[in-house]
């Protein structure tokens, strides 16, 4: 989000804000990702009126990792893209659960697509309008070093002219709890990066990547 990339640029850390935890109990820190000033017009897509921050974060870094692509593309442009997620839709899952537990009869089947874990990559797919490759990969961090490595791999096989690779994740005070057992001092946060790979040097921005290696299982234990 625009909010978000800004206080990065000028190497402010977000502030450290408390989750609420239904119950009580300990609290639990996160870094919330800020509302931005104006609503995106992206999120007028009608694919994106019901979504989760996870999806709006996943657009976001999608829209302006393509900007450069966008303007030059012609109607054959094949683009993949590899959504790479440690938790996936935590919000809506715990939202439509809570609503099956509290009564079945009326918890709302329209929040139910958005527990899956290909969702955000569904959405942004039909954002797009040029995407023939889709792809989801889950895992712990070094998840997103295999979603670049397939991203190549489809540009090596020429079965897509650009490959898009996005890392997403969203806050949750169930998140938050879990980090809390696994790495204490660590705060969580949600947000979106993406990268835009190519081999056609008219769309590049002027970085080359020279090689990736093969994730390595990452762990704070």
């Amino acid at each position: 989000m625009p909010a978000l990339r800004e206080a990065l640029n000028q190497g402010e850390p977000l502030p450290t804000q408390t989750l609420d935890r239904p119950g009580g109990g300990k609290p639990l820190r996160a870094r919330l990702v800020p509302s931005p000033a104006t609503r995106p017009e992206f999120l007028a897509h009608p694919r994106l009126r019901r979504t989760s921050p996870i999806t709006h974060y996943t657009a976001a870094a999608a829209i302006e990792a393509l900007a450069k692509e966008r303007a030059v593309r012609d109607a054959d442009f094949r683009l993949g893209l590899v959504v790479s997620l440690q938790t996936g839709c935590v919000h809506y899952c715990c939202r439509f659960y809570d609503e099956t537990l509290r009564d079945p009869a009326t918890a709302s089947p329209l929040l139910f697509p958005e527990t899956v874990f290909a969702a955000p990559a569904s959405h942004v797919a039909t954002l797009l309008e040029s995407v023939s490759l889709a792809c989801t990969l889950v895992g712990d961090p070094s998840c997103f070093l295999q979603a670049v490595a397939l991203g190549i791999q489809w540009l090596e096989e020429k079965r897509v002219d650009a490959s898009l690779v996005i890392g997403a994740e969203e806050n949750h005070w169930i998140l938050a709890d879990a980090l809390w057992h696994l790495e204490r001092p660590a705060v969580i946060t949600g947000g979106a990066g993406a990268l835009c790979l190519t081999c056609d040097p008219q769309l590049s921005c002027g970085v080359e990547l020279a090689a990736i290696t093969d994730a390595q299982t990452s762990s704070a234990l």
